[in-house]
């Protein structure tokens, strides 16, 4: 099953993933061609910048049990780094996008943290803008495990590379805290659940920390129950409402079935306003991990087509 259809629970989503990544993985052609196609669908949904994530490990085939590759070989994580950033080199100029990467660590392999902290430096000026933290979340009880992790997320810290963190998603609130204070995330994928502390919830709003929405994979995953049934309860109004700092996101267009127009149709059924979405619109932007010289173009672009946006939004 590549597609996940009904609403279940986070184990079950990621399984999907076991099904169409060997067609891939440790591949380099298909690689290239996967990244490069995913620019032209990008320019197809009227999308001119994109930041994209992926784990450069597993669509690796160079360890003694690849991941998700049926053979070994000698494309290791580097290399997949590279080529995803030749192709986007290539797609953004023949699509007239701009598209970047974030590197993954996965929670349940420390041991490779360090090096795609070293892939971030390394590949920094190649289009890889940031180091995320994908797969699960962090806990209150995480063990000795986690050390690598943070090491990777204060090494980036320390050296301006950008950090976002899945958080708050299928985790409780303190997962987005930690996210926040001990890994110095800047903005937090998902993060529904921050609305169980409302005295966190309340402190990161001030800080303005960025909260990444995927609506239709939060119902399919299970992060949003109460959504399945009511949107209107989905954790992306009260954002909304709050004028919280958030955007839209197709999070894994292949499983989910979706793509970004999609994505803002479904935020639309939730009763969040077209005025909203476009602010949601501009504070992606505004939090983007792009160059300012970037960052500023990206939005005059944006205010072009949707003019300039209200002073009375504390974050744009």
């Amino acid at each position: 099953m590549c597609v996940y259809k009904r609403p279940g629970n986070f184990l079950e989503f990621l399984h999907t993933f076991g099904v169409f990544m060997p067609c891939v993985a440790g591949d380099p052609e298909a690689v290239w061609r996967m990244a490069y196609e995913f620019c032209e669908d990008c320019a197809k949904q009227k999308i001119c910048y994109v930041e994209a994530r992926y784990s450069p490990h597993i669509l690796a085939n160079d360890s003694p049990k690849p991941y998700y590759s049926p053979i070994t070989g000698s494309f290791g994580a580097r290399n997949v780094v590279e080529t995803i950033s030749d192709a986007f080199k290539k797609g953004s100029y023949d699509f007239g996008i701009t598209a970047k990467s974030i590197l993954c660590c996965l929670l349940d392999n420390p041991e490779w943290s360090l090096e795609v902290y070293q892939l971030c430096e390394e590949f920094r000026n190649q289009g890889v803008v940031a180091i995320d933290l994908a797969s699960g979340e962090p806990s209150s009880n995480a063990d000795a495990n986690t050390s690598c992790h943070l090491e990777a997320f204060r090494k980036a810290h320390q050296t301006g590379i950008h950090r976002t963190m899945h958080a708050g998603e299928v985790g409780d609130s303190n997962s987005v805290d930690l996210a926040v204070n001990l890994f110095y995330a800047e903005r937090i994928g998902h993060g529904y659940h921050v609305l169980d502390d409302l005295k966190l919830y309340r402190e990161l709003c001030e800080k303005g920390i960025h909260f990444e929405v995927c609506p239709n994979s939060s119902v399919l995953t299970g992060a949003c129950p109460e959504a399945a049934t009511n949107l209107s309860l989905h954790p992306a109004k009260r954002f909304s409402d709050d004028d919280t700092n958030f955007s839209i996101n197709s999070d894994d267009p292949l499983p989910c079935d979706t793509n970004l127009t999609k994505e803002f149709e479904f935020a639309k059924e939730m009763g969040i306003s077209e005025d909203k979405l476009i602010t949601c619109i501009f504070n992606a932007a505004e939090a983007s991990f792009t160059s300012p010289v970037e960052k500023n173009s990206l939005i005059d672009k944006l205010e072009q087509v949707y003019g300039k946006q209200s002073t009375s939004c504390p974050y744009i």
